[in-house]
């Protein structure tokens, strides 16, 4: 459960910093954004499956997979 809340942590607190707590207007996405998110869509896809199949565990894995996915993307955006 580190990567989810490490990841919850970092977007909050990038949003005060560098957007006074507000979610601001999207930009232009590059590449990397595009990738994200297909494996947002993906991810969202797999643990709606498992969910609806009562496979809770492999729900909380595919949610898990994705916080530590997004920490990646947000190593790779950093400002």
């Amino acid at each position: 459960l580190n990567a989810l809340g490490n990841f919850i942590n970092r977007t909050l607190t990038f949003a005060q910093r560098y957007f006074g707590g507000k979610v601001p207007e999207p930009g232009a996405r590059g590449e990397a954004d595009r990738a994200h998110l297909a494996a947002i869509a993906e991810q969202a896809g797999k643990v709606t499956d498992n969910l609806e199949a009562f496979r809770f565990s492999a729900a909380l894995a595919e949610v898990m997979a994705l916080a530590r996915a997004s920490n990646g993307y947000l190593d790779l955006k950093q400002p």
